[in-house]
């Protein structure tokens, strides 16, 4: 069923998602702390401690969540629906999010209310209320005070993605998008500006079959990124007799990616 986590605000503890369960785990031992859909990967944990998650809803989609400032286990509040399957990526100041959506149906981006789910109380009875509607695609969100509206949208792509990750300091998004035909390329967004795309490559074997199907989780303990935010790095998969290599891509895609050296994964190390 999987298992997806993400470290609590104070790294007291990690929330995971595990099969169709939210749990807690710490030094003491591990609590359920609710039911959790299975159409999503990790859980996002803001600097407040409060946790984005998601649960399974009604008309075939599901529900976007954050707990209250108590955190997992107090009351939740309905954010967003979606259909098909949500990951979510945060970047470090806790202010944007990435929610990619895939495996759903198409549309035009972040819509206003469109259904009338239900939720049920802690006192069982069960309360309409109407949210917006995250599209297939990727959706920078400002989470503000988590009340989203479609002036919370600060990108919309409608193209699938493979993985995404912000810089630094949140001036930028890198998106991986497939090409088709096996290989795929950065979309570099840069907020505010426009979209730039970079040349073409293959990731390598190592990348595409151990992080990419956990970039979410991946994201919040590792980067691409340099430190100040002036080029990502990426592994290519082996050509012919030549092993995997690593390149470094400027964030101006203008100037050509150039390689550093043979290896199949690469992270940065952030200045510490």
């Amino acid at each position: 069923d999987g298992y997806f986590f993400s470290w609590a605000a104070d790294s007291s503890a990690v929330i995971a998602h595990a099969g169709d369960e939210l749990r807690r785990a710490d030094a003491d031992g591990t609590e359920v702390l609710g039911p959790a859909a299975a159409a999503f990967g990790a859980p996002v944990v803001l600097p407040d401690g409060r946790v984005l998650y998601a649960d399974a809803s009604v008309d075939g989609r599901a529900l976007l969540y954050a707990t209250g400032p108590d955190g997992p286990g107090a009351f939740q509040i309905p954010l967003a629906s979606f259909e098909g399957e949500l990951s979510l990526v945060l970047d470090d100041s806790g202010t944007r999010l990435a929610a990619v959506v895939s495996g759903g149906g198409g549309g035009a981006g972040f819509s206003p209310v469109s259904f009338q789910p239900t939720t049920t109380d802690q006192g069982g009875t069960r309360t309409p209320f109407g949210v917006p509607v995250l599209e297939q695609g990727v959706t920078v969100l400002d989470l503000g005070n988590l009340t989203l509206t479609e002036d919370s949208v600060l990108f919309y792509d409608e193209e699938p993605a493979q993985a995404v990750t912000f810089d630094p300091d949140a001036s930028h998004l890198a998106i991986l998008t497939s090409d088709g035909q096996g290989g795929g390329f950065w979309k570099l967004v840069e907020f505010g500006v426009g979209t730039e795309l970079t040349p073409i490559f293959r990731p390598s074997l190592l990348f595409t079959t151990s992080v990419l199907p956990f970039y979410d989780q991946y994201a919040t303990s590792m980067t691409p990124w340099a430190p100040d935010g002036s080029a990502l790095a990426y592994a290519t998969a082996a050509e012919g007799d030549a092993p995997p290599s690593v390149w470094v891509q400027d964030v101006d895609p203008s100037v050509p990616p150039y390689r550093i050296g043979d290896g199949a994964y690469v992270v940065w190390q952030p200045v510490t």
